[in-house]
């Protein structure tokens, strides 16, 4: 009775369970582009902003050069006014000359403060394109070589 009863109790343990499917295994995720972050995005605008500003830079420095180069061919002008009126005859001449010398002075007077306010662009433009250091010079700023 002992034996019939534990081949029971067996044929109940192992017979009355079904057997479950294997799982299948899960799917894998696809990987989803993800957008860029925040900090990204402040990065690209900041690199940006700076590619403008040394863009800007360079044109202002070229227009200051420019400027400065017309300022010196006027200085040439008003150099050859001041001998036309030196080396004038009559008063006629001396009248032209004078008149032409007044308007070159007024010219280059002009010429310098657009020349004054280029200048002031550049350096401005200068600024926003903001500087580099070196990992060395923020570690020690003593170090040599950094200011």
């Amino acid at each position: 009775m002992s034996r019939t009863l534990l081949l029971v109790f067996l044929a109940i343990g192992c017979g009355g369970k079904k057997e479950e499917a294997p799982k299948p295994a899960p799917e894998p995720v696809p990987e989803r582009e993800s957008a860029p972050s925040k900090l990204e995005v402040e990065r690209q605008k900041a690199e940006a902003i700076a590619a403008q500003a040394v863009k800007d830079a360079n044109e202002a420095r070229a227009a200051v050069e420019l400027l400065e180069r017309d300022a010196q061919a006027l200085t040439a002008k008003v150099n050859e006014a001041v001998d036309a009126l030196t080396n004038a005859q009559n008063q006629a001449d001396r009248d032209a000359a004078s008149a032409k010398l007044g308007a070159l002075r007024t010219a280059k007077a002009e010429l310098e403060t657009r020349i004054a306010e280029a200048k002031a662009k550049a350096a401005r433009a200068e600024r926003m394109k903001g500087v580099t250091i070196s990992k060395e010079c923020l570690e020690n700023p003593l170090a040599k070589g950094c200011e």
